[in-house]
């Protein structure tokens, strides 16, 4: 799982919960850290985990599309966010993301990373059995 976040705190909170569930994690601050270090280490996520606000004014949404090229699939993700506006709700649906609002419940989210996981397995058992 891939997390991307502006907060080292949010970071390590959210490593320390994923860890507990037996996910293996690759965090960033950023999507160019996120880039350095897919690449440094030959990592594809099953999920992207993204935060909405990060810095200089870049969004999660931005950081999906810069971070899109490095995999030859596209990786399921989520748009964590406090915003609730509905420019930032149309923003996250059209990018094709799932969201979650802030604060996380830790319920919740397992339920999205499940429903993402399951919906992911259900598209490769179709496309493995079309060829």
């Amino acid at each position: 799982m891939l997390v991307v976040d502006n907060e080292p705190s949010i970071l390590e909170g959210m490593t320390a919960l994923l860890q507990g569930w037996s996910c293996n994690t690759l965090c960033a601050t950023s999507s160019a850290n996120a880039a350095a270090l897919i690449r440094d280490e030959d990592f594809t996520p099953d999920i992207i985990l993204m935060d909405y606000h990060l810095d200089d004014s870049l969004t999660g949404i931005m950081a999906l599309k810069d971070l899109a090229p490095l995999w030859p699939a596209p990786v399921p993700a989520v748009v964590i966010t406090a915003d609730r506006t509905d420019e930032v709700q149309d923003e996250i649906r059209q990018s094709a993301a799932q969201h979650l609002n802030k604060p996380i419940k830790p319920a919740a989210l397992r339920a999205m990373i499940n429903k993402l996981i399951s919906a992911n397995r259900q598209q490769e058992a179709e496309t493995s059995g079309q060829t």
